[in-house]
């Protein structure tokens, strides 16, 4: 079987969207399968991917400079920061990206292949599918839909163009031979575009990323550790004020450790909470302090209970639930979600304290303090079902089935 994967994101680029992306390069090609990624040119940073390319091709296609004579980037990043709109930022129309469909189709379009897989976003991927579907080059096209599109519920978009967003989606759907995305929630808003299978292929992680962490040992002093963006929206009042009144009472053998973007620092500090900031790290410093800390922090964030909300998986749970494997560390969960299939996910993983209150939190953390036992249950059976290795192999077994059908 040879098979194509188009997609922007794949490592070094440091993002969930590389990883699983990857995952599918790396255990297709397990299988003895033919597998070539097309992506855009990569540049090096400092927190990027270091991941082997094993038996599989990668071949990265710069994107065409424009020719111009005013440079509207400085407009551009202001409209985005202000207004979300996500334009020229790989998330809603217009979108720079289109300038790599040219070069990437001439390219594709050399070979004959059995499966091409695109992931969006940005779109263009899609579209340089659908060409490749439209000439003749693929026998199967398999469109991955990571997030929403047209009604993105971060990034706002242009309103004149959304029309016009939502015609693409219909068109590739309607063109595609499967239709996979990442959630139950996201499932449900895709079907409407489309009359062709829709498939959930949930993100996950890498099992042998943390089993090689099993036998790290937390430190005295109790950490809670946060990985990821720590925006306002995540600032979960009654837990960080929890924090402050137990630091008052006398119990400070404790501290909150984060890392990624942290921007309520002053808030913190005004509470009186203890904590470490590290800054933004390596992926596999990241996994290490899951383990050497006693607790992970979930906040739900303070969210709407609006459908296009629904489905947002972020990869920290799967991240979280892995640990859970190899050592019992209790996931912290405060704040609230309207999404069931979060809700679901987190409760039947048996690892998680669901804190809902203030009073909730002390209680918690006085018995813990005083005890230092505490007690969940890790459902393995569940959790492995989100392995990336798990998740590659459904894929693929969809793709055979389809496959299958065509020929009969």
């Amino acid at each position: 079987m040879k098979v194509l994967i188009i997609t922007y994101f794949f490592p070094p680029l440091n993002s969930i969207a590389s990883l699983r992306l990857y995952s599918w390069a790396k255990y297709f090609a397990e299988e003895g399968i033919d597998v070539t990624v097309l992506t855009p040119k990569k540049y090096k940073f400092e927190n990027d991917l270091e991941l082997p390319f094993n038996n599989f091709k990668v071949i990265e296609i710069p994107i065409p400079k424009p020719f111009k004579l005013i440079s509207f980037g400085k407009l551009i990043n202001f409209l985005n920061r202000k207004y979300q709109l996500g334009i020229y930022y790989k998330t809603r129309l217009p979108d720079e990206t289109i300038r790599w469909v040219k070069p990437a189709f001439e390219f594709a379009k050399q070979n004959e292949w059995d499966v091409v897989i695109s992931s969006a976003l940005p779109y263009t991927v899609h579209e340089v599918a659908w060409k490749l579907k439209k000439n003749g080059n693929c026998k199967l096209w398999v469109a991955d839909w990571r997030d929403l599109f047209s009604e993105n519920p971060i990034f706002t978009g242009i309103p004149l163009f959304k029309n016009i967003e939502k015609n693409i989606e219909k068109k590739y759907n309607n063109e595609a031979d499967l239709v996979i995305t990442v959630s139950e929630g996201l499932k449900n808003y895709w079907v409407k575009t489309t009359n062709k299978p829709v498939k959930i292929i949930y993100n996950g992680f890498f099992e042998e990323d943390y089993q090689k962490n099993g036998n790290c040992n937390p430190s005295d002093v109790i950490s809670i550790f946060y990985a990821g963006s720590f925006y306002k929206e995540r600032l979960i009042d009654y837990f960080f004020e929890s924090l402050g009144y137990l630091r008052e009472q006398g119990y400070d053998n404790f501290k909150l450790v984060v890392a990624g973007a942290f921007d309520i620092k002053e808030k913190v500090k005004n509470l009186r909470v203890p904590y470490e900031y590290k800054g933004f790290i390596k992926r596999e410093e990241v996994i290490k302090l899951y383990f050497e800390s006693h607790f992970l922090l979930f906040p739900l964030e303070q969210e709407k209970d609006l459908p296009n909300w629904k489905g947002i998986l972020t990869g920290k749970i799967y991240e979280y639930l892995a640990v859970n494997l190899f050592t019992n560390k209790p996931i912290i969960i405060v704040g609230q979600t309207f999404d069931k299939e979060r809700q679901e996910i987190l409760e039947k993983s048996g690892c998680c304290i669901f804190l809902k209150n203030q009073q909730e939190t002390i209680n918690f953390f006085e018995n813990y303090f005083k005890t230092k036992k505490v007690n969940i249950n890790p459902n393995h059976e569940f959790i492995k079902f989100f392995s990336r290795k798990n998740q590659a192999q459904r894929l693929l077994g969809f793709i055979k089935e389809m496959l299958e059908w065509k020929k009969s």
